[in-house]
Formats: structure tokens, C-alpha cells, sequence
């Protein structure tokens, strides 16, 4: 794994006056940075979607997170993929 991407997940908070807040969580791991195939693009532009990342990273370190953050950018992670016993791929979006 030679990128590090960083894993966003979001916390429950009360706030000074007691309000419940949603806090962003940020949670670094590596990864190996991926193209995106022609055919993955199309196909996602198909339904809507705009890929424009892969990363494989190892599954025990994703928790169903939605975002991730890579160089100062924040993505969606609209897809995922298992690509061996120990290893998922994520295909991001970036956030509008």
C-alpha cells in the first residue's frame, strides 16, 4: 500500500447547550491508489454517477464509511468491491 487515504465517519455530540451535533471523524489507513476502467465509467455515468477515484484498501480497516478524504478533497464512496479474502476496493465520487 503505498497512498494514504483517510476514512470519514460521523459521531453523535452534545454541545455546550445541549444540542445533538453530528462531528466528523477522520480515520487515516493506506491504500493502493487504482484507474478507473472505461467500462466502470460508463457504465456508473449511466445511472448518474461520476467515479473518479478506486482505492484498494484492506476490509478489516472499512466500517461502511460514506466519505473518504484524499489530498485535502473530500469523495463520496459510491461503490464497493471485495477483491480478495483480505482486500476491498472503493470507488469514489467527489462532493459537490
Amino acid at each position: 500500500m503505498n497512498d494514504i487515504i483517510e476514512l470519514i465517519s460521523f459521531k453523535n455530540e452534545v454541545n455546550k447547550v445541549g444540542n445533538t451535533i453530528k462531528t466528523k471523524t477522520y480515520k487515516k489507513i493506506f491504500a493502493n491508489k487504482k484507474s478507473i476502467t472505461q467500462n466502470e465509467f460508463y457504465q456508473a455515468e449511466r445511472v448518474g454517477l461520476k467515479p473518479q477515484l478506486r482505492f484498494e484498501v484492506y476490509s478489516i480497516e472499512y466500517e461502511d464509511e460514506l466519505l473518504a478524504k484524499y489530498k485535502e478533497f473530500e469523495y463520496k464512496i459510491i461503490r464497493t468491491y471485495k477483491t480478495g479474502a483480505d482486500k476491498i476496493e472503493l470507488i469514489l465520487e467527489g462532493v459537490e
